[in-house]
């Protein structure tokens, strides 16, 4: 799996990471709409989702013209929850086959566009999560910085939480690469990033199902290693759209929705 993960962010970094945020989203957002829409094309019953769209809008209008009986209200209830029912059983199976796919996309977005780096000079904080028994390597651990890192405070270790701080901060210069060292283990990570839409990773992991796919393309911490997980605790980014500034989630599922409800009579897709 983590070849093609691999693969997957070495074929982002390349095309969107040179553009520009919002018209990176925008074509990742008409990449995942047209997919939903030929999916739901050559895997959905399109007659059967039209048919029971039509049966809930008639129940709801059996439910105000006999608004005055409440026998015929409750019948008119049952009838619009079967046809939902029956409407989500056409309706989810092409859906799951959308999940996979778009899960990828969403990882690899979220590698080029979730994060930002601290302004040079803003203290942020530097975790480190260590395997439970490894209260060798804890009670050892160091820290020592590049040139484009500067520790701030001394490690506070945790022992109940198995875990080791530190306050740093980004000096602008150099590789930002921290290095923890401690007994019979060195680690390193880094924040190093080509461009201000490159992948950047605040979690280091090892190289375990889920985060091969929530983490795609990074260096992973030895399998064996007294290193569960290394964290910089950076702030989430928001991309300026103009009058106000969002997440990226929000503008791709927007943009997506809006591109497939805009392209589903070109698909002659229903749903």
């Amino acid at each position: 799996m983590r070849w093609l993960t691999d693969i997957v962010t070495g074929i982002f970094t390349l095309v969107i990471a040179p553009l520009p945020a919002l018209l990176g989203l925008a074509i990742c957002s008409a990449l995942t709409a047209v997919f939903i829409l030929l999916v739901y094309r050559l895997l959905s019953n399109q007659g059967a989702i039209s048919r029971n769209k039509q049966r809930i809008f008639g129940h709801f209008l059996e439910i105000y013209l006999y608004r005055d009986s409440s026998a015929m209200i409750v019948k008119s209830l049952g009838r619009v929850l079967g046809s939902i029912g029956c409407y989500l059983a056409f309706f989810l199976p092409p859906l799951l086959v959308v999940f996979i796919p778009v899960t990828f996309m969403l990882a690899q977005l979220d590698l080029h566009y979730g994060h930002a780096l601290p302004p040079v000079g803003t203290p942020f904080l530097l975790r480190a999560q260590i395997e439970p028994g490894a209260d060798r390597f804890l009670e050892t651990i160091a820290l020592e910085t590049g040139a484009g890192l500067e520790a701030l405070t001394p490690v506070l270790r945790i022992a109940g939480l198995g875990e080791a701080d530190w306050r740093i901060e980004r000096t602008g210069s150099g590789p930002q690469t921290a290095i923890l060292r401690g007994k019979e283990a060195e680690i390193r990570a880094s924040l190093d990033r080509e461009g201000p839409n490159s992948p950047i990773y605040p979690v280091l992991t090892k190289d375990v199902f889920p985060e091969t796919i929530l983490r795609p393309g990074q260096d992973y911490l030895p399998a064996d290693g007294p290193v569960d997980r290394v964290i910089f605790e950076l702030p989430s980014r928001s991309l300026n759209c103009g009058l106000f500034s969002l997440h990226w989630a929000a503008i791709y599922f927007v943009l997506t929705i809006a591109l497939a409800f805009a392209f589903k009579k070109s698909f002659k897709v229903e749903f």
